[in-house]
């Protein structure tokens, strides 16, 4: 099962703003940035499919195949 959680918000009549949040064990700065179209296709239709294998509703999975601009974030805070 997915272990995240997610907020969607509508920003214009025809455009969306969607955060897929996930817990991760350490802070890889290289990791975070914005993707090239390529990278970020391919990121989205994987993570659309394991939110899909995952029993996500499609409402939810449908915006990630439409992705014009992906931005991965870290955001960090230790277990201590």
């Amino acid at each position: 099962t997915t272990k995240n959680h997610a907020c969607f918000y509508a920003v214009g009549d025809s455009e969306q703003v969607f955060q897929l949040y996930y817990p991760v064990p350490t802070m890889d700065d290289e990791a975070w940035g914005t993707l090239s179209a390529e990278e970020g296709s391919k990121y989205c239709s994987e993570l659309a499919q394991q939110l899909r294998n995952d029993g996500w509703d499609e409402k939810f999975v449908l915006p990630l195949e439409h992705a014009e601009a992906v931005i991965r974030l870290g955001l960090f805070a230790p277990n201590e």
